[in-house]
């Protein structure tokens, strides 16, 4: 049975990642989260990690993802 995991900006602030650590469950991530992380990406805050609002974040995830299949 699936579970729904829904992510705070600060989980994804913390860990960028974290979405792949919920493998076969559904991961939700409010509205509210995006326009938050957003906000910290326009201001460039320099302790605020956030590839996920980045191209790379999706050449990690691949990397990750074919990593933990092996």
């Amino acid at each position: 049975m699936k579970k729904n995991f829904i992510l705070d900006t600060n989980v994804l602030l913390h860990e960028a990642t974290a979405i792949q650590r919920f493998k076969d469950n559904h991961v939700i991530i409010p509205l509210k989260v995006i326009e938050e992380l957003d906000h910290f990406k326009k201001t460039k805050a320099s302790w605020a990690a956030t590839p996920v609002m980045s191209p790379a974040y999706s050449t990690t995830c691949a990397r990750a993802e074919s990593s933990t299949r092996a």
